[in-house]
C-alpha cells in the first residue's frame, strides 16, 4: 500500500528473506481504498517490473468470496490457485469462486486443500487399495513375484 500510494519506491518496499534469492513485498498498512490502488497503472507496472526481475511472482490475496481484490489482482496474473479449507469451505462457495475466476479469464492452475486432519483420515489410498497398501506401499504391494507375474495379493 505504501508503494501503490506513492509513499515509497518499489526497491524500498521489497524486503529480503532468510531464503537466498527470495524477496517479499508486504501489503503494508490497511489502505482506505485498496480496490482503487489495485486498479491503477502503478499496480500493473509493479507486476510487470517484478516479472522482469524474478522467475516467479506469487501474489497472496484475500479470499475471493469476501472481497473483489483477488479478481482485480487476477487480471494481472498468469494463473490462479484456489485454496480450500477442508471440512469448512462449502461446495457452493468454491463453485462461485471458480466461476468468478473464470470470468476474469485467468486459468485456474489447481486447488490446494489445507487444514486436513490426518488423524481423521487414516489414509486416502487405503480406502481404495486395501489396508495393506499403507503397510507395504505401492512398489512392494504390486511387485513382480518370482515367476515374473504381477501379484496384487498381500501375504498374511
Amino acid at each position: 500500500s505504501h508503494f501503490l500510494s506513492g509513499q515509497c519506491t518499489l526497491a524500498e518496499a521489497i524486503v529480503a528473506t532468510n531464503v537466498p534469492k527470495m524477496h517479499m513485498l508486504m501489503s503494508g498498512p490497511l489502505a482506505p481504498n485498496p480496490t482503487e490502488l489495485l486498479e491503477t497503472k502503478r499496480f500493473q507496472g509493479m507486476v510487470d517490473s517484478l516479472r522482469k526481475v524474478y522467475d516467479y511472482v506469487i501474489i497472496d490475496c484475500p479470499p475471493l468470496g469476501l472481497v473483489i481484490d483477488a479478481a482485480i489482482i487476477a487480471r494481472e496474473c498468469d494463473g490462479a490457485i484456489m485454496v480450500v479449507e477442508s471440512s469448512k469451505t462449502k461446495y457452493r462457495l468454491a463453485q462461485e469462486v471458480k466461476g468468478k475466476l473464470e470470468l476474469t479469464g485467468i486459468p485456474i492452475l489447481g486447488v490446494v486443500l489445507n487444514k486436513v486432519e490426518r488423524k481423521k483420515h487414516k489414509g486416502y489410498y487405503s480406502k481404495y487399495y486395501g489396508k495393506n497398501y499403507k503397510k507395504k506401499g505401492y512398489g512392494e504391494y504390486y511387485a513382480a513375484d518370482t515367476a515374473g507375474k504381477k501379484s496384487n495379493k498381500s501375504k498374511k
